[in-house]
């Protein structure tokens, strides 16, 4: 589990990455599939998948506007191309900077 903080005026983008998961010895096995749960997040159109562009090791998401002292946790889960599967989960605390 990952612990993150966020201004409650601020949108920004936070990622995961999985090095050990989508190396198989010494080839990649790319994520090809990432679906995020968790209250407030925000799919952009472009990127509907959260599958970085060319990456396929790194998965992200959007948070918006929240109240301060919220709490929100967001899990997401990914299958490799040899459908090999994880979970990670990140709990925002909403503090005002």
């Amino acid at each position: 589990m990952l612990y993150a903080t966020q201004d409650p005026d601020a949108v920004l983008d936070w990622l995961i990455f999985w090095p050990r998961l989508t190396t198989n010895g010494t080839e990649q096995d790319p994520i090809i599939s990432a679906v995020w749960e968790g209250e407030g997040l925000v799919q952009p159109v472009d990127k509907p998948s959260f599958i970085l562009d060319g990456d396929k090791t790194t998965v992200w998401a959007s948070f918006p506007n929240s109240e301060v002292d919220d709490v929100h946790v967001i899990t997401c889960h990914v299958i490799t191309a040899e459908g090999r599967e994880d979970d990670q989960s990140i709990t925002f605390t909403i503090i005002e900077k």
